[in-house]
């Protein structure tokens, strides 16, 4: 402890000196990497991880660590590794997103080397991820695979690496900010009319406002006469983790008794809950509404009624179990179009 306490505050070439070697003559030859002093410079960084990323990622590009003799690669995680230990972490904590991250994380590994060691991250690669992705997809994408990218290296140091210090991610700027699309109820009818044997589903989630993995895991002991509990349990937990209460309306209390009741559940359990929102969305495409195909515009839907028909806010957040009224409020627009009609009837 105090040789890494003499290395405290010290600066770049000041550590250079104190370790006996340039960063910059720290090169591969032919037989390997240079031996110079390489072994008591491993312990110190190990010890003393700060400057671990300036000569790793700087200078050591194409380091191997699993090849440096005497590197203890018991702490050696590589990035293939590290997505299938974040992902079951994930699964546990918040599943009703675990699918999304999955996609996220393969778009990542396929970006980077699946083999690369996580303490090499730098800077310079959540830059070239950018770039890169920035020719493919709009920025609103591109700021949530760099959240999931973010949770993963942070997941890394503390769970497996408390001495690593991953690099800062910045989002990009530049994200519209855009009122949720939603069906009027002539859009609703095309949809229903399009496909008779489902259109009970998306009528019910049109009415209720559930998300997509709510439904799915509702259980018909949930469901009763004027209502149903969303229950947020270990086994099937909701975005919020609170369980909330849903009234029936009419519509929804009619598309019930299409739903078969000799089964656990009240959705049909295909092998995944993807099921439902590929077979909506190419409904949304072949009615020519391409432009709002996801099936959580049936939620943006139930939401934005509720606002046309001067619901309160803090109702309307308790309905669509919002953990902040802030999220509920960007229904607000339709409010303000709501009031340009009335003060449209005037004209003194």
């Amino acid at each position: 402890m105090r040789e890494i306490r003499k290395l405290e505050g010290l600066s770049l070439a000041e550590f250079d000196k104190k370790i006996g070697v340039s960063h910059s003559s720290l090169h591969k030859t032919e037989n390997g990497l240079s031996e110079i002093k390489l072994i008591g410079l491993l312990k110190i960084l190990d010890a003393y991880p700060q400057y671990v990323n300036y000569l790793l990622t700087g200078h050591l590009d194409h380091l191997d660590i699993q090849q440096i003799p005497g590197q203890d690669t018991s702490r050696v995680i590589l990035l293939k590794d590290l997505a299938d230990k974040y992902l079951e972490h994930h699964k546990v904590e918040y599943p009703a997103t675990a699918y999304s991250q999955g996609l996220t994380l393969k778009i990542i590994i396929s970006f980077f080397n699946e083999n690369k060691h996580m303490r090499t991250f730098s800077v310079a690669d959540i830059s070239s991820f950018k770039a890169e992705r920035s020719k493919k997809v709009v920025v609103s994408t591109i700021n949530r695979n760099l959240s999931v990218l973010s949770a993963m290296l942070n997941y890394y140091r503390d769970h497996l690496d408390e001495y690593w210090n991953p690099p800062k991610i910045k989002l990009l700027k530049g994200v519209r900010s855009v009122p949720p699309k939603f069906y009027t109820q002539e859009e609703l009818n095309k949809i229903y009319q399009e496909n008779d044997d489902v259109a009970h589903v998306w009528r019910f989630l049109a009415n209720t406002g559930l998300r997509i993995s709510e439904f799915y895991n509702l259980k018909w002991e949930d469901v009763y006469d004027d209502k149903i509990k969303i229950i947020s349990s270990d086994q099937h937990r909701n975005k919020s983790r609170q369980h909330r209460t849903v009234p029936l309306n009419d519509g929804a209390k009619t598309t019930l008794r299409l739903f078969s009741k000799n089964t656990e559940y009240v959705a049909d359990r295909f092998s995944s809950v993807d099921v439902y929102k590929k077979r909506f969305r190419r409904i949304c495409n072949k009615i020519g509404l391409k432009n709002k195909a996801g099936i959580h515009c049936l939620r943006h839907t139930f939401a934005s009624h509720l606002v046309q028909n001067n619901a309160p806010m803090r109702k309307i957040q308790k309905l669509m179990g919002h953990a902040s009224v802030t999220t509920t409020e960007s229904y607000a627009h339709l409010i303000l179009d709501d009031l340009n009609k009335e003060v449209s009837k005037i004209n003194l």
